[in-house]
């Protein structure tokens, strides 16, 4: 290309120009980064300011409750509810937990507007119990303001007072009242269906409230080690109102929680080289909730447990056996510091199991193997059993806990008492009727045989047929049950006397001549021959508790009673116990039972 002929050009000119443009480029690229700088740098300071503001709100928060003691947040409830609460202890030493302030001292209250439980020609249609008739005059309940919420109205407690067998929770406010059931249950297991169809407009039921401190937790930490919570004996009975003073046991504090303070209390009189512990919460509901220390090993059935010797054990092991039952909410540890122990035997989950090397010899064995064949419901025979046997057999082993105590696990079918004490069973309908009666326990021996239930035809006067066409007067069992209630009162009488004041009590109680007749043919020539007896007697809902009885169909009137017994060679200190009955109506069930310790 010849250029030669291309006009001349304005280089000048074309280069200012160019400069133009780059620098208007050089503009803009400038002004677009001044202004991400410009976004950038807000955006710092909007959380530089947040930050701030956090951290300011933050301490000034704690600044504020350095004066309140907290002693507890977020802790873990048995009861799938809100697991987020904090506890201030006032200065009066009263707890404030979020809406509701418990009291440290509970104070009577009386209550005249609470429908049902202050009427008292109400008692007998409301209460399937022998202990709820004494007096018409007398005040099944007394009430106690534990609490208050924020909007006036005041956490009541009414405690039973003729035997320590149910507590209610309720709110009251202006004459209204509002019954938690969450809070009611051992009430509400026999009457609801009545007590719904009696209460008045002032007085309602309430099935969701539910405080998370009231629900305690399955594992707390105490001192150091971990205690799992005893769900076949808590919550038990609050005792406000009428203080236990029960000789045979000692209390000391323990340690405290958020829940409230711990107690340990030692059953007196176990041994010197063993003894019976048990520890519990007061909750601010004023009832015990009772702990052991972990792993807090409980029932073991038959081939869940596998000795070095090879053997697979064809019994069951329990712990805390105390009364006709397992299940209770002491267990036995061994005090003797010079006793040494093999592992025997693991556990189906694992657990290791020990074996005392000097178990001959020691008090333990040598106790309950007297005591077993002094008493053994569990061997209708009769024949003593020798020490040797009692070993081959893994009567006693034992696990170590989380306090480093070698906790006993006991063979049920080698310890004394093992089985509640012939209780009978009465079945009075108002026609023939086919029935069907089962226990909720380990039956040991019956009479007829038990077969997984009686299937009896029954007569209006108490007459028996089954299967075999023979004629029975009742039906009889032995056997382990369930939870087994704690001695708060009883009747404390001279041997002397013992045969007159038991005579007394049962017709108390409303046994007629013929059960009477029965009862003491039975236990008469097997009470203590000590100075003093302390006789116990515990009613259809504790016994319901023993071992729960199954009936089809189901009785109009159910009366259960239990005597526990004990011989004493010195009187002891015990809140007396009050007996009452109950009317017999339609189709009655009548049964007792006992236990001497």
């Amino acid at each position: 290309m010849n250029t030669e002929n291309l006009p001349p050009q304005n280089i000048e000119s074309e280069t200012n120009k160019l400069n133009s443009e780059l620098n208007l480029t050089t503009d803009k690229k400038q002004n677009s980064r001044k202004k991400l700088y410009i976004v950038i740098f807000i955006c710092l300071a909007i959380v530089g300011f947040s930050v701030a503001g956090y951290l300011y709100v933050s301490n000034s928060h704690k600044i504020k409750n350095t004066n309140q003691k907290v002693i507890g947040v977020k802790k873990l409830i048995a009861k799938p509810i809100s697991t987020d609460f904090t506890a201030v202890i006032l200065a009066n030493g009263d707890t404030k937990i979020n809406d509701r302030t418990w009291f440290k001292n509970p104070v009577e209250k009386p209550i005249t507007d609470f429908t049902v439980l202050d009427k008292s020609n109400l008692y007998v249609d409301t209460c399937l119990d022998n202990e709820c008739v004494k007096k018409q005059a007398d005040p099944a309940y007394k009430f106690y303001a534990i609490g208050k919420l924020s909007d006036g109205s005041d956490i009541i407690l009414a405690a039973f007072q003729f035997a320590p067998i149910t507590n209610m929770i309720f709110l009251t406010k202006n004459g209204n009242n509002t019954i938690l059931q969450n809070y009611s249950e051992d009430y509400f297991e026999q009457i609801t269906h009545k007590f719904n169809s009696q209460t008045g407009v002032n007085t309602k039921i309430d099935q969701t409230i539910s405080y998370p401190e009231l629900n305690l937790p399955s594992t707390i930490t105490l001192n150091g080690s971990n205690f799992i919570l005893n769900t076949n004996s808590s919550p038990g009975i609050s005792s406000i109102g009428s203080p236990i003073t029960d000789s045979s046991k000692n209390l000391s504090n323990y340690s405290k929680s958020i829940y409230g303070p711990v107690s340990k209390e030692t059953r007196v009189g176990s041994g010197t080289t063993y003894q019976a512990d048990r520890y519990y919460v007061t909750g601010f509901d004023t009832r015990p909730y009772y702990y052991q220390p972990a792993p807090a090993l409980g029932e073991y059935k038959a081939g869940k447990i596998t000795f070095n010797d090879k053997s697979n054990n064809k019994d069951i092991f329990d712990n805390g056996f105390h009364g006709c039952s397992f299940g209770g909410s002491f267990y036995d540890i061994v005090l003797d510091s010079k006793a040494t122990f093999s592992i025997s035997a693991k556990t189906n989950d694992g657990q290791s199991l020990y074996e005392m090397n000097n178990a001959a010899t020691s008090e333990i064995y040598i106790q309950t193997l007297k005591a077993y064949n002094d008493q053994n419901f569990n061997n209708p025979t009769g024949k003593q059993v020798s020490m040797q046997d009692f070993l081959t057999q893994h009567s006693i082993v034992f696990y170590k806990n989380s306090l480093g105590q070698y906790s006993a696990l006991y063979n049920t079918s080698y310890i004394a008492g093992g089985g509640c004490g012939k209780p009978v069973v009465y079945l009075y309908p108002t026609k023939t009727t086919k029935v069907s009666v089962k226990v909720d326990a380990n039956i040991t021996n019956s009479i007829p045989e038990y077969n997984n239930g009686w299937n009896v035809i029954a007569q209006p006067d108490g007459t028996l047929t089954n299967g075999d066409n023979a004629i029975y007067r009742n039906l009889f069992w032995e056997g382990i049950g369930k939870s087994y209630p704690d001695i708060n009162s009883g009747i404390l009488v001279k041997q002397a006397d013992l045969k007159d004041t038991v005579v007394h009590n049962l017709k108390e109680l409303g046994l007629n001549s013929q059960e009477r007749t029965d009862f003491l043919e039975y236990w008469l020539p097997k009470l203590p021959k000590t100075p003093y007896v302390r006789l116990t007697w515990f009613g259809t809902n504790q016994v319901n508790k023993i071992a729960p009885l199954k009936i089809s169909p189901n009785p109009d009137t159910l009366i259960r009673i239990f005597l526990d017994s004990e011989g004493l060679n010195q009187p002891i200190k015990l809140p007396t116990e009050k007996l009452s009955s109950i009317p017999r109506k339609g189709f009655t069930v009548v049964e007792w039972g006992g236990l001497i310790r």
